[in-house]
């Protein structure tokens, strides 16, 4: 069987359209009632989490995060203060705040959320912990 030629540029659209379908079975259209049959697997992150308490102002890590996957920050426990997420790309010689919209990253209460994802190879990220008093429990983590 030959196939027409196709010509380009054409004065129409050739209705050509995404199948599939095992041997022996009709192909079936891609379509929202019948999706592509892929899957996507995520497998287990395999940075180190920065887990610690704090009962005076430091600064803790490096955390080394791995590109691509989100990076959730826990704080929790009694404390007053102000905690900073900072990024390094030069093994922590030089840490800068981390920003969104021009604005560090700052939190004085308790969360448990997603606050960054790392693009950079050589980035690290740290906490640096204002503490005026209590005790804080951090955990950064993906």
């Amino acid at each position: 069987m030959s196939l027409p030629s196709i010509n380009a540029p054409a004065g129409f659209v050739p209705s050509v359209a995404i199948s599939y379908g095992t041997i022996d079975e009709e192909a079936r259209p891609v379509s929202i009632e019948s999706p592509l049959p892929v899957s996507h697997t995520q497998t287990v992150a395999t940075s180190v989490p920065l887990v610690g308490s704090a009962t005076a102002s430091a600064t803790f890590g490096p955390f080394k995060p791995q590109i691509g996957r989100e990076i959730v920050l826990t704080l929790s426990g009694q404390w007053s203060g102000d905690v900073t997420l900072e990024r390094s790309i030069d093994g922590g010689a030089t840490r800068m705040p981390a920003t969104l919209a021009g604005r560090p990253l700052v939190w004085s209460q308790n969360i448990n959320e997603i606050v960054w994802v790392e693009t950079e190879g050589s980035a690290s990220l740290y906490l640096d912990a204002e503490l005026i008093g209590g005790t804080l429990d951090y955990r950064v983590a993906q």
